[in-house]
C-alpha cells in the first residue's frame, strides 16, 4: 500500500539489506539523488535511510552474486540499442541535430500491488489523497494487482469498488493482475472457491489420483 512513504520505504530498506547481507559500504547518495527521492515521495529520508537506501542502489563491489547475474539479466533483456535517424522533408540526414528522447512506455513490467479500499479512501485513513496515492503508483509502476480486492471471499465490501478501479487502470494502461484461486493443498482454508466449486475440484482430483 501507499498509505505512509516512510512506512513504504522502511520496509523497502529491510527487504534490500536482507538481500545485501554482507555487502560493505557504499557510495553516497548525492544531493539532487535525496531531493528527488523527497520531493517524488513527499517524505524526508533521515540519516540512516539515505546510508541504506545507498547501500541498496550503490553497493560498493564486489557484488554478491545474486546481484552480478541480475545485472547480467538485465543487460541481456531489459536493454536494447536505439538508432535515431534525424532527416528532413527530403529525407536527407540534417547534421549536426540536437534530439531529445524520452522513455514513455517500459517494455518491462514493473508491478505494484494496490490497496482497493485507500484506492478510493474507503476507509477515510488515507495519509494522502486518492490523486496523490494513484499518481505515485503511476509513478513506481506500469502494471498491478490488488491484495485483496479480488479475492472471491472478500467481496462484501470490495465488489462495488471495483468498476471504478479497472476503469482508471485502462485509461492509464495499466495490465491487472488477479489472484489466485486454489492455493497448494486445496482444503477449506487455503482456497478462495466457493464450497460448490472447491467439492467439484476436489472430485476432479480424486479422478486424477484413483
Amino acid at each position: 500500500m501507499l498509505v505512509g512513504m516512510n512506512k513504504i520505504l522502511h520496509t523497502a530498506l529491510r527487504v534490500g539489506s536482507l538481500l545485501l547481507a554482507g555487502a560493505v559500504g557504499a557510495a553516497e547518495l548525492t544531493t539532487q539523488e535525496v531531493a528527488r527521492i523527497e520531493s517524488g515521495l513527499g517524505i524526508t529520508l533521515t540519516p540512516g535511510q539515505k546510508t541504506e537506501l545507498a547501500q541498496i542502489v550503490k553497493p560498493n563491489a564486489p557484488l554478491p552474486q545474486w546481484r552480478s547475474e541480475a545485472e547480467t539479466r538485465i543487460e541481456q533483456h531489459r536493454k536494447a540499442d536505439l538508432n535515431v535517424q534525424v532527416v528532413d522533408v527530403n529525407g536527407n540526414p540534417v547534421e549536426g541535430a540536437q534530439i531529445r528522447v524520452t522513455l514513455r512506455r517500459n517494455a518491462f513490467r514493473f508491478s505494484g500491488v494496490m490497496n482497493l479500499k485507500d484506492f478510493t479512501d474507503e476507509d477515510e485513513n488515507l495519509q494522502i489523497t486518492t490523486n496523490r496515492y494513484r499518481e505515485l503508483f503511476l509513478a513506481l509502476f506500469n502494471s498491478g494487482g490488488l491484495n485483496n480486492g479480488l479475492k472471491p471471499k472478500q467481496r462484501v465490501g470490495n465488489e462495488p469498488l471495483l468498476p471504478a478501479f479497472f476503469s482508471w487502470a485502462q485509461t492509464n494502461q495499466v495490465p491487472v493482475r488477479g489472484h489466485l484461486l486454489v492455493w497448494p493443498g486445496v482444503d477449506d482454508e487455503s482456497n478462495h472457491l466457493t464450497p460448490e466449486v472447491l467439492s467439484a475440484v476436489q472430485a476432479v482430483e480424486a479422478a486424477l489420483t484413483n
